[in-house]
């Protein structure tokens, strides 16, 4: 019963979290919006700090769970990385631009935990898919799958993070673009004509 009621707290903080930003959630507005009282939540964390990790890892945990089922259910590199693209966008469209600002500039240890999380689930990721795309002939032999996608992440960071963006359709937009433009400077001839199969 308290596992489940915990998981229910964390899941409500997350959808919070994402919609409203960091700053603007109170612990009031997160017990408001379970049902409980503020000493419950208080029961399960320590502070809004330790919720908010908590709640950053079971979001890591739902991205690796999906990522996982994305790898198994695909003919090959291509299809994967497409698929994988999707997902990530129709996460960023969820997530309010000042969530991640927030992050950065109120709650940087956070931060520090989120990126951590994301060099352990998604950089691995990309970096299998590249190598697998190679050995396919899908994309260019002479790719550095660790180079590239560090450039990716840095580029994607700098959208996600970006100060001036205050709609998460226009995140969203700018990286469904960049995810393209990696895409197709990937793919070789083989790749290119499999990505306009009708």
């Amino acid at each position: 019963m308290e596992a489940l009621k915990r998981n229910i707290i964390l899941q409500k903080s997350v959808d919070l979290f994402f919609c409203n930003g960091i700053q603007h959630i109170t612990m009031d507005d997160i017990a408001e919006k379970c049902g409980i009282s503020k000493k419950t939540i208080y029961r399960h964390f320590q502070n809004k700090d330790d919720l908010l990790y908590e709640a950053i890892k079971l979001e890591a945990f739902e991205v690796k769970k999906n990522i996982d089922r994305i790898r198994l259910k695909n003919d090959n590199a291509l299809e994967e990385l497409q698929k994988f693209f999707k997902y990530i966008n129709n996460v960023a469209r969820v997530i309010s631009p000042s969530f991640g600002r927030d992050l950065k500039k109120y709650h940087n240890s956070n931060l520090f935990k989120a990126i951590t999380f994301k060099d352990k689930i998604i950089i691995p990721f990309v970096i299998g898919n590249l190598e697998k795309g190679k050995r396919e002939g899908l994309y260019k032999e002479d790719i550095d799958a660790v180079e590239i996608c560090k450039s990716y992440d840095e580029l994607s960071n700098a959208v996600y993070f970006n100060y001036y963006f205050t709609d998460s359709s226009i995140n969203s937009k700018s990286l469904e673009f960049l995810s393209t433009l990696f895409l197709y400077g990937l793919v070789s001839k083989i790749g290119w004509e499999h990505l306009h199969k009708p």
